[in-house]
């Protein structure tokens, strides 16, 4: 494992944790912009085992609370689905 992650590092840039996490959020930021899903449920969705965990990490990565990512870029969005019946 450490040196999967020191060659992850030099080829990547950054570690596979962070890399994973910033995957997950560029995800979610998908999600908020053309769904209609609740922030719990792409929270869920992409992984994260908690809300807080969701929510300070996708903060951290884009400046913004997933509610103020959604608000800011939906209008942007052409259609958004409906939310899944779960």
């Amino acid at each position: 494992q450490p040196r999967l992650n020191t060659l992850f590092h030099k080829h990547v840039g950054t570690t596979l944790i962070n890399y994973l996490t910033q995957q997950k959020i560029q995800y979610a930021c998908n999600l908020l912009k053309t769904t209609n899903y609740k922030i719990i449920t792409i929270s869920e969705m992409t992984g994260f085992n908690s809300i807080c965990r969701f929510n300070f990490a996708f903060k951290s990565i884009t400046g913004l609370t997933p509610t103020q990512y959604r608000d800011k870029y939906t209008h942007l969005s052409p259609k958004k689905p409906s939310s899944p019946t779960t």
